[in-house]
């Protein structure tokens, strides 16, 4: 499966649909919110194998049904289908970052300047000095 070639257009109506939808366990997390776009933009919809969650807790559970981490969650994606890991250095619009944060990894998507996930309020800017990984959408 290969990304589809409006994916920027898709991009940019992702973002701005999610820009104000607060942070919620298993609906707009951080995982929920990168596969969720890798699902508009591919098709594939991990999210589907995956248990539900609505915590902390119950998120890392479900984690681990695909892996150890977020890292390895993409590593077995990548196995399957069309996501490539990449020198962070070279990070792009619409890639996929692990950063490290001070609740743990967290994924990210580039947005341009920017790498973005769920904040409180809405969509918030992260530091690309905290960047673990980049994932490209082939």
């Amino acid at each position: 499966m290969s990304k589809s070639s409006i994916w920027d257009h898709i991009l940019i109506s992702y973002i701005e649909s999610r820009k104000e939808v607060p942070f919620e366990w298993g609906k707009n997390d951080c995982i929920t919110f990168v596969l969720h776009y890798l699902y508009l933009v591919t098709g594939i919809d991990v999210i589907e194998t995956l248990p539900k969650w609505n915590n902390a807790l119950s998120a890392m559970r479900a984690i681990r049904t695909l892996g150890i981490d977020l890292d390895d969650i993409f590593r077995k994606i990548a196995v399957e289908y069309s996501v490539v890991k990449k020198p962070k250095e070279l990070i792009q619009r619409g890639d996929i970052a692990i950063i490290k944060s001070p609740n743990g990894p967290m994924c990210t998507l580039c947005i341009g300047k920017d790498i973005v996930a769920p904040g409180e309020d809405g969509i918030i800017p992260q530091s690309k000095d905290n960047i673990i990984s980049v994932w490209e959408i082939k």
